[in-house]
């Protein structure tokens, strides 16, 4: 039995219990507050940001692939290449894009993004929805999931899933252009009517996540075939049969527009000045023209240039200097000022594709052959990628280190 004394002791004993705990508690809750301040910090500075791609954008400005920072070399050596089926036996690729962030590349296809360090180690392998594409931004990794939801990945390969499904985008529906964020997403989705032939519409908008609502949104009739940020990504410009539009991005509202008489819009990008670069082709009487055309977006057409077998797949490049790079069958045309600067021989190809240095030299991918060309068109050297019959589908990317990535239906390959 306790005596009174000993039962003091215990009431004084379980007090100071209860304020330690009481203390405890308080700490705890204030250090709670301060992790989910930090992670609201965090988050914040995790969100998406394309001030540093470098690299095409699917379905956007593919001109995203030029102007790399790198010192070009005299000559190239294979470094490492790397097959898919070493992931997995049964992964068949086509890619169409490879994407670069300082010691990340990724090679994207409509179904998965494959994730390799630079020196050639596997990091990860993703699903896709084919809906949309892959961007490499400044701190994440964005892409759409098989479920259209909306997803962040950091170059760690922690993912950061936002949960929702990018609005307007169904089974019927792509994204002709879309800018994920963690706090919003802008794109430009189209709808194609589906099994029942509804009517066709497109939808432009800017999507707040938190607010689970439209910062700004507009609804059209019809089709449209291209859509592209703007070189400060201030505008969006729409490319649709005989006319072309441009929103402002931050507040939607219309800022001009101006039709055109070339006929059917086939490839577009920009230069940096934000010149539209279109290849068009248009009948009459039973014959077919086709032609590189630039206008600047006050709807002046700066010049205009007949091509008689140009690649579809290659949108017109560009580079510092104002010079602009297409191909036309088995050459490599270098146009300045709507006049022919030089032309290069390709070799027959199924497909051909180029991206342009900082410092103005073209890489091109001349179906298995990588081919250098200085600034005045001086082929500096070329070489075989592989022997095997390897097929290729996207552009050679480089990172600032010089290395060459190019990315074909069966392996990664890597040059120095």
């Amino acid at each position: 039995m306790f005596n009174e004394a000993d039962e003091k002791w215990i009431m004084q004993k379980n007090l100071a219990q209860s304020f330690l705990m009481l203390f405890l508690l308080t700490i705890g809750l204030c250090c709670m507050a301060d992790s989910n301040d930090d992670n609201k910090i965090g988050d914040k500075n995790m969100g998406f940001e394309i001030n540093d791609i470098a690299y095409p954008v699917w379905m956007g400005n593919l001109q995203r692939n030029s102007l790399v920072p790198v010192e070009m070399k005299s000559k190239w050596k294979p470094l490492w290449s790397k097959m898919y089926i070493e992931i997995n036996e049964n992964l068949v690729l086509t890619p169409y894009a490879t994407l670069v962030h300082e010691n990340r590349i990724g090679v994207t296809s409509g179904n998965d993004l494959i994730i390799y360090s630079s020196d050639g180690t596997f990091q990860s392998q993703t699903p896709l929805n084919s809906a949309a594409g892959v961007l490499f931004g400044k701190n994440l990794i964005s892409y759409l999931n098989p479920s259209y939801q909306l997803t962040a990945m950091d170059y760690e390969g922690n993912q950061f899933g936002l949960g929702e499904s990018i609005p307007f985008l169904s089974d019927w529906a792509g994204a002709i252009y879309i800018l994920p964020g963690l706090e919003k997403v802008q794109a430009v989705v189209q709808f194609s009517g589906g099994p029942m032939r509804e009517p066709q519409k497109y939808y432009i908008y800017n999507f707040l996540w938190e607010d689970d609502d439209f910062d700004w949104i507009h609804e059209f009739d019809g089709r449209i075939s291209f859509a592209l940020p703007s070189n400060d990504n201030d505008r969006i410009i729409i490319i649709k049969d005989g006319e072309v539009v441009i929103f402002n991005s931050k507040d939607g509202k219309n800022s001009g527009s101006f039709n055109f008489e070339i006929g059917t819009v086939l490839t577009a990008s920009l230069d940096l000045n934000d010149n539209l670069l279109l290849l068009s082709e248009q009948t009459e009487e039973s014959t077919t023209k086709r032609a590189y055309s630039s206008f600047d977006l006050d709807g002046n057409i700066l010049w205009s240039y007949d091509v008689t077998e140009p690649s579809e797949n290659q949108p017109a490049a560009c580079d510092s200097d104002g010079r602009i790079f297409i191909i036309d069958g088995l050459q490599l045309m270098c146009i300045k000022e709507g006049e022919i600067d030089w032309t290069a021989i390709l070799m027959p190809a199924e497909r051909n594709y180029l991206t342009v240095t900082a410092d103005n030299h073209a890489v091109v991918l001349n179906g298995s052959l990588l081919a250098l060309f200085a600034p005045n068109g001086e082929k500096l050297f070329e070489r075989l990628i592989t022997k095997t019959d390897e097929k290729f589908y996207a552009p050679p990317a480089l990172d600032k280190e010089g290395h060459i990535f190019v990315a074909g239906q069966k392996a990664l390959y890597c040059f120095e």
